[in-house]
């Protein structure tokens, strides 16, 4: 990435390089965070993904239009499993 940069710095449209940018720091900074308590911090990154899913299929089931565009006709049985379970351990979530 650092090379894409240094290479659309010289050419004609210097700005491009600018797009390059903020994904290279976006990595340099999650990376850090991950390394400075791996146990913990891994634990919140997959608790983030699982509320962000978790708002997405909300989403998707309230709008039967956008159910349709995305072509999901439903909640996957694994999903539904799951929540009914309603535990919480790590790499699974529950639905509340």
């Amino acid at each position: 990435m650092f090379a894409g940069f240094l290479h659309l710095v010289s050419t004609g449209v210097p700005t491009a390089a600018f797009v390059l940018i903020r994904p290279a720091i976006e990595i340099n900074l999650l990376v850090r965070f991950l390394v400075q308590r791996p146990e913990v911090h891994l634990e919140l990154w997959e608790a983030e993904a699982d509320l962000e899913l978790l708002k997405w299929i909300r989403e998707v089931k309230a709008d039967p239009e956008l159910a349709e565009l995305v072509k999901w006709p439903g909640v996957p049985a694994e999903s539904v499993r799951r929540s009914k379970r309603g535990s919480r351990r790590r790499g699974s979530w529950a639905w509340a």
